[in-house]
């Protein structure tokens, strides 16, 4: 990991659970806290654990959208 520096006034970290609960932070309260953040000078970080947690976290949930998309496929073709 490389150090950083930070010239802000505060940092905010999200843990993986919060990254995950506000999709890339598309959310009606991830707006709020990115409003929030930018008007206070605040910085977001991600660190690289969360950002691989994230990462791997999103090809999980596109193989699962994938194989239910393809199984809804399938069910319709039958129709």
């Amino acid at each position: 990991m490389v150090p950083v520096e930070i010239y802000a006034d505060a940092v905010v970290i999200l843990d993986t659970n919060q990254w995950d609960r506000m999709p890339m932070l598309r959310h009606g309260l991830a707006a709020s806290l990115l409003f929030a953040l930018r008007r206070n000078n605040l910085t977001l970080l991600l660190p690289d654990i969360v950002r691989h947690e994230v990462q791997l976290h999103l090809v999980e949930n596109t193989k699962l959208r994938t194989r239910r998309s393809v199984k809804g496929s399938a069910k319709f073709a039958k129709s």
